[in-house]
């Protein structure tokens, strides 16, 4: 993990503009979605012994406390969509206050599940759809067309040997007195 700092491009592009402390939100892309994020509380003198409490809004369902130091939360393969990550800190009493920073972390969607493509897809599927159907009536036409012409070919054998059979019996008729 690469650790991101105000006014630094990661690639091509800068992912903080200004330090996190006046920054509301982030925006990341959806391979970006494996985070850190550190923060600290005032006095600085007695972070050994801070709390800490952290949601990341539709993402989990309840907060979660920090003990022993730590003052960092991590989250992995984050789906794409809008969050708010909160932080409550305790003070030397082990008390959180009604104070909390929030930060809003948008991962961004990749552009084959984007609005656009699943459009895109879509209209491609239709499409693929009229194909095969316009093949089928195609086919099931000629068949068809087939059918009428065995039909049509059966009916002129069966008029011309009727017609050679009425010939053939008035020839008879008129050899025989």
């Amino acid at each position: 993990n690469l650790e991101i700092k105000p006014y630094n491009e990661y690639n091509s592009r800068f992912i903080l503009n200004k330090h996190i402390n006046a920054t509301d939100s982030i925006i990341l892309k959806y391979d970006e979605n494996s985070f850190r994020v550190d923060f600290s509380s005032l006095p600085f003198n007695s972070r050994e012994n801070a709390e800490y409490k952290y949601i990341l809004e539709n993402y989990e369902s309840d907060w979660s406390i920090i003990k022993d130091g730590q003052n960092y939360v991590s989250y992995t393969q984050v789906r794409p969509g809008k969050y708010k990550l909160k932080v409550k800190a305790s003070n030397n009493q082990g008390l959180f206050n009604g104070e909390e920073r929030i930060l809003n972390i948008i991962v961004k969607t990749p552009f084959y599940l984007s609005i656009w493509a699943l459009l895109f897809y879509l209209v491609c599927f239709s499409l693929i759809i009229l194909f095969y159907r316009s093949i089928l009536l195609n086919r099931e036409r000629d068949k068809n067309e087939l059918k009428f012409e065995k039909l049509e070919h059966q009916k002129s054998d069966e008029l011309i040997a009727l017609k050679t059979r009425f010939f053939t019996n008035i020839t008879h008729e008129l050899k025989t007195p």
